[in-house]
């Protein structure tokens, strides 16, 4: 199976950042409780960005709040470790990633709902998971709304306890007949409807379950696969409607990147 990102030898330093071929790029970590941030294009969307930030659990000092200059925020500071940790690993990957629009030391903060505030003009989903955190950033007159989602793969036992709340039988029926583990499979699975949330909520604002939308086809090797919603939702998206995922493997990890274009 493929993974989410491929380290590359050959680098240009331009601006802080380290150019590499297919066009990844590579920033140098400042502390060793963070990795280097990552940043790459999407594939099959122009002018959309993909940024991972990885982070050590073992290695969060609440110091680090202060060396890295991001505001925690009373909820922040009073919760356990690794919150603060995801917390902090987020924001400061969202300020180095938003720079590239002239948004310096920008902080990300989100409404009432849980939806991040971007700056104008521009659009972004984030999620953090063991240890990682993943942003899909682009702007607004591109017409997409991206939706991303990063998820550590269930264990067999957990997947088997999970499947009935998250697919239905003909999904089951699809994730066997696919290449993956069916631990894995169930993991894409869940994670490509976190995903697709992501995309619609912020346009939408309407809940929806994990039956709200299914799976209804998965390529060959599982990075692409389509989902159809299974009940309209507010503003326009109708019951039928398709959206297609990318899915990214790697050990013991599932990233996968909806995209969607606002109803017209």
């Amino acid at each position: 199976m493929q993974t989410a990102w491929r380290w590359y030898t050959q680098a240009i330093i331009f601006h802080g950042l380290i150019i590499v071929s297919d066009n990844l790029v590579w920033r140098p970590a400042p502390c060793p409780f963070l990795s280097p941030l990552q940043v790459m294009p999407a594939p099959d969307h122009p002018g959309l960005l993909l940024a991972e930030q990885r982070f050590e659990l073992s290695k969060f000092r609440p110091a680090l709040f202060g060396q890295l200059a991001i505001l925690p925020g009373a909820s922040v500071m009073g919760s356990a470790p690794k919150r603060q940790a995801e917390f902090l690993a987020s924001r400061y990957a969202t300020q180095r990633v938003l720079e590239k629009w002239g948004y310096a030391d920008y902080q990300l903060a989100n409404d009432a709902e849980g939806v991040p505030l971007w700056p104008q003009g521009l659009r972004g989903s984030l999620s953090h998971s063991h240890q990682r955190v993943v942003i899909a950033l682009c702007e607004d007159n591109t017409g997409y709304l991206p939706g991303v989602d990063s998820e550590t793969l269930l264990t067999p036992e957990r997947a088997k306890r999970l499947q009935n709340a998250i697919i239905t039988a003909d999904e089951l029926t699809l994730l066997e007949n696919s290449c993956l583990p069916f631990a894995t499979a169930l993991t894409m699975a869940f994670s490509v409807k976190e995903s697709l949330y992501k995309a619609l909520f912020p346009w939408c604002r309407q809940p929806m379950g994990f039956h709200s939308a299914t799976l209804v086809a998965i390529n060959s090797d599982g990075s692409q696969v389509t989902l159809g919603l299974s009940k309209s939702l507010n503003g326009g998206p109708a019951a039928g409607s398709c959206y297609h995922a990318r899915c990214w493997y790697s050990p013991g990890e599932v990233m996968t990147l909806v995209v969607t274009h606002p109803v017209k």
